[in-house]
């Protein structure tokens, strides 16, 4: 049985009689380790931790069998003594395929992992893929030549050029094998080849980005017309499509439907919104969410169908090297003044109840994938902060882009429990989650046809990082001027500044990417559910408990916490029924009827960071009727930006 001396119970060990081999291979008496639940649960903790670094060190490979599994297993000393873990490996589904020879990552696995593996030192990288391509050798050239480039793509650049000559070496036996299946007319060949390296690695857009001159090439040869998210559109314009045969076509909406129109077919008798002058194409690519896909159309005369319910759906439009985003865009009923500046889109709610008037605006967050949580070499981190693991949110949501003020606070619930009532525009505090639960329940009562509710954990970190991958949206540091936090207790050997010893009124500090104003500092912020135990596998929409009686979560430090507390990844919970004049929370807004929702993006990771929001007056505040909407939105970008 492949099991360590370690995992072997005491009880066990008691009714019969227990033998494992030793390193030189003898048998040797066991008395069995484990007697309590503790107990196991650290070696359960200690194992799952081990599976993770093997799982590392063999995700650039396309092909993993036992026999590997077992040579990058014994390259360490902690793995090497735990022969369990190839079957630990083998057996870790969803996250390896199923298959009765090789267990490689699945697809939606391989980016996360693969991350991970780049932060490796250089030499168990090196070392990693000269054990990969010795075990490999029999195999073939093919599949030492793909495992050499996708490592290459996930290593930095002391390690790729020590391993140069292979990388070289294997570039060119992609091109010649190209070449020699065109020479002999085996297309048929080709494509299968190609349709083969790209399903294998369908989840890597880093490889996929770095390697996609001929990558591409090979998409051409594929016969797909689904592109791999990766794939850069100048080496898409670049392969396989001639400068003959441009066509001239119109963006158009028929009903709920977008087309491009050829401009020489007349329009149909239907209600129809011409939504931009003709433009001439000889290829064009389509890339919309919901799910998330990549096609390429030629132009053929016809009419080519790009959306299929605008309502639902934002896509983009890719053509000559520039990026046309289109999006539909729906005012919420609770919504004042509403649109679209540089940090997304926002919305205002002005409530006048009989206690007073208070305004709050809410920032859009689009769907999206990120890394939650910190890596284990992030300065200050807690245990509790890894291991580091995709998230994936599929619901949109409206965040406050403040946290809740005294102001509104008051307007909802008629008193003010806060300590520092020196402005109505300091946060409110001094509130427990069950006080939350109370002013969200009124609030939803004046706010019919959405959900007042508070952002998941995994909700509030993703709107604070904004994209971002260091300890603070801010980048690898904070200063006084940035965060209301305890002066005299800096962040990792940083200068001492300003302690305020109080809350400041919201908005006095910059926003991050998001246009989100004092994600870390000023007040801690209460979180809908309670903290859950981090795990390596990609989460969708996680939730930790929920019972009334749980701890719930707090994030973003505050005025009187120390610096490293207002890092983006750290986690504290408490009792629901606890208040203090450091902790507040901010308001989430949840559609639950039709006309709720924005459908565009509040700006995906990867925006350009640094950005503030416009001032009102600079903001497109006004857009009624879909065909302005989208003729305004139809306009390349400055600068073309891909989806990460």
């Amino acid at each position: 049985v492949p099991h360590s001396p370690r995992q072997v119970e005491a009880e066990t060990a008691r009714l019969i009689k227990i033998y494992c081999l030793d390193s030189v291979g003898n048998l040797q008496p066991q008395t069995g380790r484990l007697r309590t639940v503790e107990q196991r649960e650290t070696e359960h903790r200690r194992m799952c931790h081990l599976r993770e670094q093997l799982l590392v060190r063999t995700a650039f490979c396309v092909r993993v069998e036992m026999p590997l599994l077992r040579a990058v297993r014994v390259l360490r000393p902690d793995t090497a003594v735990e022969p369990g873990l190839e079957g630990l490996v083998w057996s870790y589904r969803p996250v390896v395929r199923a298959s009765e020879v090789s267990r490689p990552l699945a697809a939606d696995y391989q980016a996360g992992y693969r991350a991970l593996f780049r932060g490796l030192p250089v030499e168990e990288q090196q070392a990693a893929l000269d054990c990969v391509l010795n075990i490999h050798d029999w195999q073939g050239r093919s599949t030492g030549v793909l495992e050499t480039l996708i490592w290459e793509s996930h290593v930095n650049g002391i390690a790729a050029n020590s391993r140069r000559e292979r990388v070289v070496d294997a570039r060119a036996w992609i091109a010649a094998f190209r070449a020699a299946r065109r020479a002999q007319g085996n297309t048929r060949e080709l494509a299968e080849f190609a349709q083969d390296v790209l399903s294998r690695n369908w989840g890597d857009a880093v490889f996929q980005k770095l390697q996609s001159p001929w990558l591409s090439e090979l998409w051409a040869s594929s016969g797909l017309t689904e592109i791999p998210v990766g794939l850069l559109s100048s080496d898409l314009d670049r392969v396989g499509v001639s400068d003959d045969g441009r066509q001239s076509y119109r963006l158009v909406q028929v009903g709920s439907r977008l087309w491009l129109w050829p401009e020489t077919e007349p329009l149909p008798n239907l209600a129809v919104s011409m939504l931009n002058v003709p433009r001439i194409f000889k290829s064009v690519e389509v890339a919309t969410n919901a799910p998330f896909s990549r096609r390429r159309f030629q132009p053929n005369g016809e009419r080519l169908p790009i959306l299929e319910q605008v309502a639902d759906q934002t896509c983009d439009l890719i053509h000559d090297g520039k990026r046309y985003h289109l999006s539909h865009l729906q005012r919420p009923a609770w919504a004042g003044r509403f649109g679209r500046d540089r940090c997304g889109i926002f919305a205002e709610l002005l409530l006048t109840t009989e206690n007073c008037t208070a305004a709050q605006s809410f920032r859009w967050i689009e769907p999206g994938t990120f890394l939650m949580g910190s890596p284990d070499d992030e300065p200050e981190r807690t245990a509790n902060e890894g291991p580091q693991h995709w998230v994936t949110l599929s619901r949109g949501y409206w965040l406050a882009d403040t946290a809740c003020t005294q102001a509104l606070w008051l307007a909802v619930m008629g008193n003010n429990p806060s300590h520092f009532k020196s402005d109505p525009n300091n946060p409110v505090e001094q509130v427990s989650w069950l006080d939350v639960q109370q002013f969200l329940e009124t609030l939803q009562a004046l706010l019919p046809g959405c959900q007042a509710d508070l952002p998941s954990e995994a909700e509030w970190e993703y709107a604070c990082r904004a994209g971002t991958i260091t300890p603070f949206s801010f980048g690898a540091n904070i200063a006084p001027a940035q965060v209301n936090y305890h002066g005299n207790f800096p962040y990792a050997g940083g200068e001492r500044g300003e302690y305020r010893h109080r809350t400041v009124p919201v908005k006095t500090l910059p926003a991050n990417p998001w246009g989100l104003y004092e994600m870390h500092g000023n007040v801690g912020e209460w979180c809908k559910d309670g903290r859950r135990e981090y795990g390596a596998a990609a989460q969708i929409d996680p939730l930790g408990p929920s019972g009334q009686d749980r701890p719930r979560v707090i994030r973003g430090g505050s005025w009187g916490h120390i610096a490293r507390w207002s890092r983006s990844a750290l986690r504290r919970a408490f009792q629901p029924d606890r208040a203090f004049n450091d902790l507040g929370f901010r308001l989430c807004l949840r559609s639950i009827g039709p006309g709720q929702a924005a459908g565009g993006p509040a700006g995906s990771p990867g925006r350009a960071s640094g950005a503030s929001p416009d001032a009102p007056g600079e903001a497109d505040t006004e857009r009624d009727g879909l065909a302005d909407k989208l003729a305004s939105i139809f306009k390349p970008d400055p600068k073309p930006k891909r989806r990460s």
